[in-house]
């Protein structure tokens, strides 16, 4: 898909293309970037369904890019370094079947991926492990849980999370 996050998640290999900059694909001398949390929130959606993001850049005809580009790929690259693994080498998790926010995977590992305007508790259902720990990639700090019903919960303050957004990562017994 171009543009748009698909409705149902597509089987097998897929990508999905997207504008960086509002209004479209080409180079304008006066181009406005989403914020990178925006890109960060796109790139955890389609890693948690299994996809790979291309974001789309307009170079000008000497292929250089407005100043604003280059800070935002720097501030992409910082979330990078902190939250990286969360991205890179995964597979699909089980979101919004299991979770309320998109999740990707390595082992026993989940990466839960709170957007940079999440506003609210985060729930995981239908668990029947325990996790050693949660930890918040960016600060390294620990992030307190409580046990429901359904599987687990916590909630991240507005005031706790970044212009990026947060990667809770869980780590399952």
């Amino acid at each position: 898909p171009e543009g748009v996050f698909p409705k149902t998640r597509p089987s097998g290999w897929w990508e999905q293309c997207h504008c960086w900059v509002e209004g479209g694909w080409a180079y304008r001398s006066h181009e406005i970037y989403k914020p990178t949390g925006w890109a960060v929130a796109e790139l955890a959606r389609i890693r948690a369904w299994g996809g790979n993001f291309l974001p789309s850049f307009g170079p000008d005809a000497r292929g250089e890019l407005p100043e604003v580009a280059y800070r935002r790929l720097d501030e992409l690259a910082a979330w990078w370094r902190h939250s990286g693994e969360s991205v890179e080498g995964t597979t699909a998790g089980p979101w919004p079947e299991r979770c309320n926010v998109p999740v990707t995977c390595k082992g026993d590992t989940w990466y839960l991926h709170v957007d940079w305007v999440w506003d609210g508790p985060v729930e995981v259902k239908e668990t029947t492990r325990r996790p050693q720990r949660l930890t918040l990639l960016r600060t390294g700090e620990t992030v307190e849980w409580t046990a429901t019903a359904a599987g687990l919960a916590f909630e991240l303050p507005p005031s706790r999370i970044s212009s990026l957004g947060e990667v809770v990562k869980v780590e399952w017994e």
